[in-house]
């Protein structure tokens, strides 16, 4: 398995406009004025620099690691965005409504990782 390297914003935007050096990468950004952090994964290792954002680190490694054997569930601290990955793709994302995320979660027989 490729080691996932976690890098600065900086770094990161260099390795998605240089497509160099190739590998898995997770860099995070803190929003200004906000204690939301989003966390962005690049997986490099064919040069393509596919890019994905992820509110939790844990489902970015899981995106990175192609854990595509199970559904990725990822929200927010704040609870009011979210979105939903199955193989590798995202489903859905939206802010949070009442009963949204339990209908999307039933709808496509999805569980909380």
């Amino acid at each position: 398995m490729v080691e996932i390297k976690e890098v600065n914003l900086k770094d990161l935007s260099k390795v998605i406009s240089t497509r160099e050096p190739r590998g898995l990468f997770i860099g995070y950004d803190l929003a200004k004025g906000s204690s939301h952090t989003s966390f962005i994964a690049v997986d490099n290792s064919t040069g393509d620099a596919w890019t994905e954002e992820f509110y939790m680190k844990e489902a970015a490694k899981k995106w990175l690691e192609g854990v595509y054997d199970d559904i990725i569930y990822d929200i927010n601290e704040e609870g009011d965005y979210w979105a939903i990955y199955r193989n590798g793709v995202r489903l859905y994302k939206h802010p949070k409504r009442s009963n949204d995320i339990e209908n999307i979660k039933s709808k496509y027989g999805l569980k909380t990782i």
